[in-house]
């Protein structure tokens, strides 16, 4: 604003001198140090803030473990009912009559009446490879040729006079 003449100022308006000095006093400017209520405010709403900020992130990390925890739970109890499943299998091939007979065979040398023991037994000598023949001359009679004679040769299964299936009875 422009300054007025002493002839066009209103008169009701103190001089421009006290005009300034009433400005001075209305405004003014903000202290460099706040009082001690507003300190104690602040500060207090700084630890309210970072507590809070504590919380969250000690939740969050919470969550994540429990989230950890649950998929591994989820991957054991997959793996312990593939086990239930496997074993509950293995109990009913144990209860079946067929189990039982072969373990009793196995265990008291039992036969069925009319029944032969065949006992395999491995070739005498060197190492064998990674086809199971000791040496050239036994890959000749290789395991389909051993089963061809079994069956069809001089002394087969087919030749003989099966009796039907009888009570097993001990060795003697």
């Amino acid at each position: 604003m422009y300054p007025l003449p002493l002839s066009s100022r209103n008169p009701a308006l103190p001089p421009p001198s006290a005009l300034c000095y009433h400005l001075s006093v209305l405004y003014q400017p903000p202290s460099s140090k706040p009082s001690p209520g507003v300190r104690i405010a602040l500060i207090g709403a700084i630890v309210i803030v970072c507590y809070q900020l504590y919380s969250l992130a000690f939740q969050i990390y919470r969550d994540s473990q429990i989230d950890i925890q649950y998929q591994n739970l989820l991957v054991e109890n997959k793996q312990l009912e593939e086990e239930r499943n496997a074993l509950t299998q293995l109990v009913a091939y144990l209860q079946t009559p067929g189990y039982r007979e072969k373990e009793q065979k196995k265990i008291s040398n039992l036969v069925r009446p009319g029944e032969r023991t065949l006992i395999l037994e491995r070739p005498a000598g060197g190492e064998t490879d990674a086809v199971g023949s000791a040496n050239a001359d036994i890959a000749v009679d290789s395991i389909p040729h051993r089963w061809w004679n079994f069956l069809f040769g001089e002394d087969n299964l087919l030749s003989r006079d099966v009796a039907p299936a009888a009570p097993l009875s001990p060795v003697e």
